[in-house]
């Protein structure tokens, strides 16, 4: 499941267009995680000493059931990009479906996040040009120019 904004704040939009209504959702996005009001609002102990969310092998907040981190505010082990970002949003999904739907003592195990250790870096600049760093098994990485990258990325 692939979410988007919709309209409103707080409305979402999965890969079929279903509506998904928020109780209460903040925009975290960047480099540095926006955690602050997590700290004001008496939650510090989320944090780890970078002041990222700490966060189970479900994407769930340490020690709550019902509380998801996901994308650059969480300490999961990976880069913090887009294509990351994007699978744990779908494995949160996931997870809390299956917690909303299911019930009694024959419940589903939430699935467990696998963190992405090599996923290619795209880098455009512009809609003609860019660079690609992919990786290659082996630990290196083979770097692509503007023609792989446009054709990946440009469009968007």
């Amino acid at each position: 499941m692939f979410m988007t904004p919709g309209n409103d704040f707080g409305t979402y939009r999965d890969a079929h267009g279903n509506a998904i209504e928020a109780d209460l959702s903040f925009w975290a996005t960047g480099t540095t995680p926006n955690t602050l009001w997590l700290r004001l609002a008496g939650h510090g102990d989320w944090l780890n000493a970078a002041g990222q969310v700490q966060v189970d092998r479900r994407l769930r907040v340490q020690g709550r059931a019902d509380v998801f981190a996901i994308g650059d505010v969480n300490d999961a082990t990976e880069q913090k990009i887009t294509p990351t970002a994007l699978a744990q949003a779908d494995l949160a999904a996931y997870n809390i479906r299956l917690r909303l739907r299911n019930s009694g003592k024959h419940r589903k195990e939430p699935r467990l996040y696998r963190p992405t250790q090599r996923t290619p870096v795209i880098v455009p600049f512009g809609s003609a040009d860019g660079l690609t760093v992919l990786p290659v098994p082996g630990g290196d990485s083979a770097v692509l120019g503007a023609r792989t990258t446009v054709l990946a990325k440009a469009k968007t």
